[in-house]
């Protein structure tokens, strides 16, 4: 089910520390950590971030200097959580945990332990598979019998004797 995907792409240049799921199948749950990503950019952006807010421990809401920083940070995929255990450790983290952003199962991983990444890079790809979507290519005989939810029912060779009921939910132009 197409609705039910999403793909996590690196928005930093940095290197894959640590892989916290390392095989294509796996089940994860929404938040859970994905991968450690080391980047330079990273921690600089983080270390100025702790100097902006050092220097304006009172009332540092209205200073545009630390709103920028914070910014910057949360481009960056850092999560507010993240951002406020910066704040309040005082120490730059040299990795950034990436989450999974819903549970579901891992369709695509294409990182692997110590590779570099890029900004737009995708390194994994999860689907909810509790839908699925099935498409089917009929001859342009059989589309006058085919309509937007009518009943259908689905039978796979790899499953002798089973049988996935559903609705036909679209017909493509």
């Amino acid at each position: 089910n197409e609705e039910r995907t999403a793909t996590l792409n690196s928005r930093v240049m940095g290197w894959v520390e640590k892989l916290g799921v390392d095989k294509t199948g796996e089940t994860v749950a929404r938040g859970q950590p994905l991968l450690e990503i080391y980047s330079p950019a990273l921690y600089s952006a983080q270390q100025d971030f702790l100097i902006v807010s050092r220097r304006h421990g009172s009332d540092p809401s209205d200073d545009a200097l630390l709103v920028s920083a914070r910014k910057r940070l949360e481009l960056w995929g850092i999560s507010s959580s993240q951002i406020e255990a910066l704040a309040k450790s005082g120490e730059p983290s040299y990795t950034l945990t990436l989450t999974a952003p819903l549970g579901g199962t891992v369709i695509e991983k294409p990182v692997v332990d110590a590779q570099m990444v890029q900004p737009g890079m995708p390194l994994f790809r999860i689907a909810d598979l509790s839908t699925v979507w099935v498409m089917a290519d009929l001859y342009e005989s059989e589309l006058p019998f085919v309509e937007t939810g009518q009943e259908a029912e689905i039978t796979a060779p790899a499953y002798p004797g089973r049988t996935w009921k559903g609705r036909v939910d679209f017909v493509y132009p």
